[in-house]
């Protein structure tokens, strides 16, 4: 006789013994049962107007939601852009006034086609700021003297005013 364990069933620790080198099968402890049913066509059942009604009206709640919280929104969108747009020009006003103490830097150590070129960048940042419009028009009068290709830059500059 096998082992009687915990949850062993009956037929496996009642078994005989097998003969040496024998094949033989087990047989089943259940018989399973044969599927003879057969579907035919049919129509499925209509759900009703239930879910219907559920749909329009959860949609009904969304749309007004929306409608009630828009104005908030609104809100709070130009509330955003309107900090994104002052952070913007703080940013501008920080470059400008770091490209202008540059450029002066350039110049006093006589660097004057690298204080133009800071001049220039400043130049596109706050076009209408006069003090730079001066010293721009200076750098290119001494650019003018020395090197001939400042001059159209100069008659161009000079238009603009």
């Amino acid at each position: 006789m096998g082992y009687m364990g915990f949850g062993m069933q009956k037929w496996i620790y009642s078994r005989n013994p097998r003969k040496p080198f024998a094949k033989g099968r087990i047989p089943s402890f259940t018989s399973i049962n044969t599927y003879e049913r057969t579907f035919k066509a049919q129509p499925s059942k209509s759900l009703g107007k239930f879910y219907i009604y559920i749909s329009i009206l959860l949609l009904g709640l969304f749309f007004s939601i929306i409608y009630l919280k828009k104005d908030e929104f609104l809100i709070h969108s130009a509330k955003i852009n309107n900090q994104i747009n002052e952070q913007a020009i703080q940013i501008d006003k920080d470059a400008f006034r770091f490209l202008m103490s540059s450029g002066m830097h350039r110049l006093e150590s006589s660097n004057i086609k690298g204080a133009y070129s800071e001049f220039k960048l400043a130049y596109n940042i706050y076009p209408t700021n006069i003090e730079l419009q001066e010293i721009m028009f200076h750098t290119l009068s001494i650019l003018c003297y020395n090197d001939v290709k400042f001059c159209q830059e100069l008659d161009d500059f000079t238009q603009k005013e």
